[in-house]
């Protein structure tokens, strides 16, 4: 047997310290590796991550060259092919293909064709991720987590198929990426390897060097493997790297055993933890998305820049889709970093569509009247539903300026309703039904020559909603009984928990999070209160309360679509606490489908809690449920059907088990404050992917709005 001894040194940019101090490692562990190098001829240095280079190119150029020569003996050996080690649950498909297509111009610059992926410390793997490996050019595979008692593999190097079919030759650390300094541990580390080999294997990898805030062998460490390379009978120990292991298994003709789908679970309550920072980076990556589509639709009227700024953007963003970053495992003050990085990466975005959006509207021919113009940003054609609100005037003392109606380009009327407005005073805000085609506009014109009328409604009251395609019973107080068709598809009330949770920040051990409620949140009002009630759009709120807090929640409904909509605010000051929301289906479920970056994976209905990538669907006989939301992160389904999603977690920051905090501290405590959720749900007679993802893409906000005056009458103009 042969124990390739890899040479490493993991290093958290930021975990429980800031980013800055995250370059103080990378020189310190730079400087280390590289008189290690220098002193041992036969050492070989393993290094992945293009953030790690182009910080050393960035603040130590005179290490980054002496990483250079031993790059060109061979010595130094890269991997990942990545910016950083992300989490490998939570980014989407675009963030995971920009990791590679950002970074392999860094790679290339030093002379690597990086072939091998390494996320060692990321806390699960989607089952998609062959997916996007494969598509880089990469053909192998180096993970850790889930361990052997989170998860039973058939050894420690096996093929991963993805739910598309990709393969990727992939191997599991089989007891840590690292030694610590401790000749025991080297110990351990080799004959837990040699215990987890897969059967038939003749080679076999073992990871040495110091973890998580840098550093690397020691001398110490490299001194006994030297005076150890024959380990025991049979078994040789070599300095070697990543891609040699992989290639000798190719060599050696193995037919190994396949392992299909997701890899979990490790750290559960990383799925839903500092909230804020998923959904930044979930709204980062769909503004930056949106604007290259805008510019690149539009490149003529695109700034000559947009390229670069772009790509500025979108390293802040895949920084901060580090693991203990976007798992939500660093401490509070390394936060603050990373919403100041992502909101700017917004910035860019945000402005790059809208200058480019109003250089194109400055072409636009005059016209006599206002215009609304509505870009669609997205590769998808958008159908359904639009609020904007058109600069018309505001409204004092009941005088109004509201009196017109739309037109489409084809002089077709377009209905509207007149709805709350964003601000506490009278504004015009308007919903409209549209379609827009992919990557293409629609140009409303406003009349101010007479008013318009709707000529219905929908049905609404405090007791229920219905659209004549879906109902929904409120005379509970509750949302309850979803009806389709002559069909329900929802059992009792929709209605929140509260739930114990002592789990570390990561809860670490658990599958699962219990059933017994500690809090049971109980409504404020007897009726819904009806906010919304016209011929597009019906709107219903109540709220609930307990000590750990209080939730609003808006059931809406708009004309001619199979959705049920609920928007979602909570104002959570619990601690220790997770809030659930939770509802059952009125079918007996036989199985459920998770969403995941790119895909999605068929689960079991066993209660574990599971990463959710914008939706979840449970699948009965003749009947299915999907759960759509864009800001809910982890769930689980019951085997009794109950769908859970988890909304909030409320640990302290970084809190890491066995440590017991005292009973009075000043520990700050995780998502406190008010949340937003925006949750679709849509009953089928048999899913239909195409409509889960249209509702998706509507809930990604996709439409862009513009207005212009040019040509308008004077007396239009104020």
């Amino acid at each position: 047997m042969r124990v390739h001894i890899i040479l490493n040194s993991h290093l958290d940019p930021v975990w429980l310290w800031q980013w800055p101090q995250g370059v103080d490692e990378v020189i310190a562990t730079t400087r280390t590796a590289c008189d290690i190098l220098d002193d041992y001829p036969e050492a070989i240095i393993t290094r992945g991550e293009a953030w790690y280079y182009e910080t050393l190119a960035n603040n130590a150029p005179m290490l980054l060259d002496r990483v250079k020569r031993h790059i060109a003996t061979g010595r130094w050996q890269a991997v990942g092919g990545w910016y950083i080690q992300p989490d490998c649950n939570l980014p989407g498909p675009e963030s995971f293909r920009m990791q590679a297509d950002f970074s392999r111009p860094i790679f290339e610059k030093l002379g690597f064709d990086v072939t091998v992926g390494y996320n060692v410390d990321s806390f699960g793997h989607a089952a998609t991720l062959p997916d996007f490996y494969c598509e880089a050019g990469m053909d192998a595979y180096v993970m850790m987590r889930p361990q052997p008692h989170e998860m039973t593999l058939p050894g420690n190097t096996f093929i991963w198929e993805s739910p598309n079919g990709n393969r990727i030759t992939t191997y599991r650390i089989s007891r840590a990426y690292c030694s610590t300094g401790s000749i025991e541990n080297i110990a351990k580390n080799i004959d837990t390897t040699l215990e987890e080999v897969t059967p038939g294997m003749n080679d076999c990898m073992c990871f040495i060097g110091v973890g998580d805030h840098g550093g690397g062998p020691t001398r110490k460490e490299l001194d006994w493997l030297l005076e150890h390379r024959n380990y025991a009978e049979g078994v040789e120990l070599v300095f070697s790297h990543p891609r040699a292991f992989f290639d000798a298994v190719a060599d050696s003709g193995i037919e190994l055993p396949v392992v299909k789908g997701e890899l979990q679970q490790h750290s559960i309550g990383c799925y839903s933890v500092v909230r804020q920072v998923k959904t930044e980076v979930r709204k980062c990556e769909t503004l930056l998305t949106q604007a290259e589509n805008i510019t690149a639709t539009y490149l003529e009227q695109a700034p000559a820049d947009a390229e670069d700024r772009l790509m500025q953007a979108w390293s802040p963003l895949l920084f901060n889709q580090f693991h203990d970053i976007l798992a939500g495992t660093s401490i509070k003050s390394a936060y603050e970093h990373a919403f100041g990085e992502l909101g700017g990466a917004r910035s860019i975005a945000l402005k790059l569509g809208s200058e480019t959006l109003r250089r194109v509207n400055n072409e636009l021919p005059p016209c006599e009247d206002q215009r609304a113009v509505f870009y669609n940003s997205s590769n998808l054609p958008f159908r359904g539903y639009v609020e904007f609100e058109p600069w018309l005037g505001y409204e004092w003392c009941g005088d109004t300026l509201f009196k017109i109606h739309l037109v489409d380009e084809n002089e077709q009327e377009i209905p509207y309703q007149r709805i709350t407005p964003e601000a506490a005073i009278k504004l015009i805000r308007l919903v409209i039904p549209l379609e827009i085609a992919p990557l293409s506009r629609r140009i409303i014109r406003i009349r101010h020559d007479r008013d318009y009328a709707p000529t219905s409604k929908l049905e609404g009251s405090s007791e229920k909603l219905d659209n004549g395609v879906v109902s929904v019973d409120l005379s509970t107080g509750g949302v309850g009984q979803l009806s389709f068709g002559q069909t329900d598809y929802l059992a009792g009330n929709i209605n929140f928990a509260v739930i114990a949770d002592e789990s570390d920040t990561w809860t670490h051990g658990l599958k699962g999070f219990g059933t017994e409620v500690k809090y049971e949140m109980s409504k404020d009002h007897d009726e819904f209160l009806v906010m919304e009630q016209g011929s597009l759009m019906g709107t219903a709120l109540n709220s609930w309360s307990c000590p750990a807090g209080t939730v609003t929640m808006e059931a809406r409904i708009l004309a001619g679509e199979p959705i049920l909509r609920l928007n979602v605010r909570v104002n959570w000051h619990g601690l220790h606490n997770l809030l659930k929301l939770r509802l059952r289906p009125a079918f007996p479920v036989k199985s459920w489908t998770g969403g995941c970056p790119g895909g999605m994976v068929e689960r079991e209905a066993d209660a574990r809690e599971l990463p959710m990538f914008n939706f979840m669907t449970v699948k009965g006989d003749g009947q299915s449920l999907a759960v759509v939301s864009r800001d809910v992160f982890g769930c689980d389904v019951h085997p009794d059907g109950e769908i859970r999603l988890t909304l909030l977690r409320s640990p302290y920051f970084a809190h890491h088990e066995p440590f017991v905090p005292p009973a009075i501290s000043n520990y700050p405590v995780c998502d406190q404050g008010v949340h937003d959720f925006e949750i679709a749900l849509l009953p089928m007679a048999a899913p239909d992917q195409a409509q889960i993802d249209a509702e998706i893409n509507r809930q990604t906000q996709p439409v862009w709005f513009t207005e212009t005056t040019y040509g308008c009458r004077r007396e239009l103009l104020g």
